[in-house]
Parts: C-alpha cells; sequence; structure tokens
C-alpha cells in the first residue's frame, strides 16, 4: 500500500481524492466543518483510487456517519475503514449497516469506542449475513450488550468471510458468550475473537493440546509465565475441570460464558489455526 497521505481539514482530504491518493488520514474535527465533510464524502462516493480512510478521533457523530454509509453504498474502491472514536450513536451504527448490505468491497471495518448500541449491532449484524467481503470487525467499547451480542452470534452461524471480531468492552455477559460460543459451532471463516479487554488481551483459548495438561497444573500469578509459545503477563489461566476459564473483568462480566466460547474452541477449530483473544481468569 502507498504511504499514508495525512491532512487537516475535509478540503484537503477531497484534494487528495482528486490527487488518486489511495491511503488518507484526516486530522481533524467535524463539529464547525460539516459542510467540506459532506463535499469529501460525495467525492468518496464515487472514488475509484481510495483504498484505506482513517477518520479517527474527528467526532462525526451520528450525521456524519449516516453521510459515509451513504458513501458507502455506491463506493466500490475502500477496503479499509477506521470510525473508532467519532461519537457514533444507533442512528451511525445502523446507516453503516444499512450501508454494508450494499457494499461488497469493504474488508475491515473500525467502529471502536463509538455508542451504537444493541440497535447499530443488531443491524451490523443483518449485514454480515449478507455481507460476503467484511473480513475484520471491530465494534468494542459501544455498549451493544447481550442483545446486540445475539444478534451477532446468529450472524456468525450464517456469514462466510468474517476473521477477526472485537467484542471487547460490551458487556455482552453469560448469555450473549454462550450465544457466541454456540455460533462457533457452526462458524468455519471466524479465526480470531476478542472479548476481553483490550488493555489486558493476551492471545489464549485455543492452545496447543500437549500444552493443556501443563496450563492445568501451573500455579497462578506468575508474573510473564510461558506456555509453548503463548506467554499470560499475568500467570497462565486457571482449569476448572471443564475448560480453561477466562478474567471475570467489568468490561465483559461473562464467567461461564467465557468457558462455554473458550471450550468451542478447542473442540471445533483447529488447535493452531484459530485463536481466542481472551483474559487470563484469575482467582482472588
Amino acid at each position: 500500500m502507498s504511504n499514508v497521505t495525512e491532512v487537516k481539514s475535509y478540503d484537503e482530504a477531497l484534494g487528495a481524492l482528486k490527487k488518486g491518493a489511495q491511503n488518507v488520514r484526516v486530522r481533524t474535527k467535524y463539529t464547525g466543518n460539516e459542510q467540506s465533510f459532506q463535499k469529501f464524502v460525495d467525492a468518496l462516493a464515487g472514488n475509484k483510487t481510495c483504498k484505506i480512510l482513517d477518520l479517527w478521533g474527528n467526532g462525526i457523530g451520528d450525521s456524519g456517519a449516516i453521510a459515509i454509509g451513504k458513501s458507502l453504498e455506491t463506493n466500490n474502491s475502500l477496503t479499509k475503514l477506521k470510525l473508532n472514536w467519532n461519537l457514533i450513536g444507533s442512528e451511525g451504527g445502523i446507516a453503516i449497516g444499512d450501508a454494508l448490505q450494499h457494499n461488497f468491497t469493504l474488508t475491515s471495518l473500525n467502529l471502536w469506542d463509538n455508542k451504537i448500541g444493541a440497535s447499530g449491532a443488531e443491524r451490523l449484524a443483518d449485514a454480515l449475513i449478507v455481507n460476503t467481503s467484511l473480513q475484520e470487525l471491530n465494534l468494542s467499547y459501544n455498549k451493544i450488550g447481550a442483545e446486540g451480542a445475539n444478534r451477532i452470534a446468529n450472524a456468525l452461524k450464517i456469514n462466510k468471510s468474517l476473521q477477526n471480531l472485537n467484542l471487547g468492552g460490551n458487556s455482552i455477559g453469560p448469555e450473549g458468550a454462550s450465544n457466541i460460543a454456540d455460533a462457533l459451532k457452526i462458524n468455519n471463516s471466524l479465526q480470531k475473537l476478542y472479548l476481553g479487554s483490550i488493555a489486558n488481551e493476551v492471545e489464549m483459548a485455543v492452545v496447543p493440546s500437549a500444552l493443556q495438561d501443563d496450563i492445568a497444573n501451573r500455579s497462578p500469578g506468575t508474573s510473564g509465565a510461558e506456555v509453548g509459545q503463548v506467554t499470560y503477563p499475568f500467570g497462565p489461566p486457571f482449569n476448572d475441570g471443564e475448560g480453561v476459564l477466562y478474567e471475570l473483568n467489568s468490561f465483559n462480566p461473562i464467567s461461564s460464558g467465557f468457558v462455554k466460547v473458550s471450550n468451542s474452541y478447542r473442540q471445533v477449530h483447529s488447535l493452531y489455526g484459530n485463536t481466542a483473544v481472551l483474559n487470563p481468569f484469575r482467582k482472588s
């Protein structure tokens, strides 16, 4: 991919599109620049060259996300879109979800740290049922709850393209986690699943079966403990006889749901080919 073209206004971003930029990073604020933003996204709708668009932290809100959604319905060049930390609520999430039912070019969508809620997640789930291009979806810290996770779980039973899913920090609860686990028994495309706190993620859950006894026999709390090629900064996980347990934290308190997700990955997916990224559970 070509070098990043970083601009500080939507007018500059529009100019970059006209010059054929393939990777555009916009660092400005939406508020007070709505008209120039609209001109930019209007041009994006028919653009043929831009592959990556990064609008991180622009604060586009629902109105900006709705405009982006309309652009995505006709755009066939973008493959990666970063909309993280943008004050996008349910209406914006619904608009993006609607767009993905028509867009079959985008492969990566980052909505980290917005507030699309359950309704936004539900519309994105509807898109996953028909969309065949999206491979990476980051919905962490979006207040989707169990309701949103359940709809996504249902979509995962049908979707055949998504490979990387981040649902961290959404308080999906035991119900949401269990439904995600059930979906994993059917889904054959997902390779990475993030459910824990982003700050403490550890690539886990699916480790070579030969290491399972080693994990079960280790004492918790050893700093930087290593099991094979997997490193656990907070010590190795516990095994309660049912499966490896994972951290019960304030962001995604899913308790037994973590066990179910872990077991589903081990039983259904190849041990080396799929990784669930969770948090090691620590008993106090």
